[in-house]
């Protein structure tokens, strides 16, 4: 939306504002899309963490399924 809002005679302001976003949101989009076209829009720049345990998990849960950290008998 911010693109299709975009005026040079409209302050980012007030872009922001309309958008419920901050202008620093509304400048970082406009200078995404000049220097990467809309695919650099559209790519996932979230953190997305990965685990350090990812690779031991198979081993981990044999542990568990051999040795049971608790165990309730009936």
């Amino acid at each position: 939306m911010a693109l299709r809002m975009h005026d040079p005679n409209v302050p980012h302001g007030k872009l922001a504002q309309a958008l419920n976003v901050s202008d620093d949101t509304v400048t970082n989009y406009l200078k995404l899309y000049q220097a990467e076209g809309i695919k650099g829009l559209l790519d996932n720049r979230y953190y997305q963490p990965t685990s350090q345990v990812e690779d031991s998990l198979d081993r981990i849960k044999e542990s568990l399924i051999k040795e049971p950290v608790a165990r309730v008998d009936s």
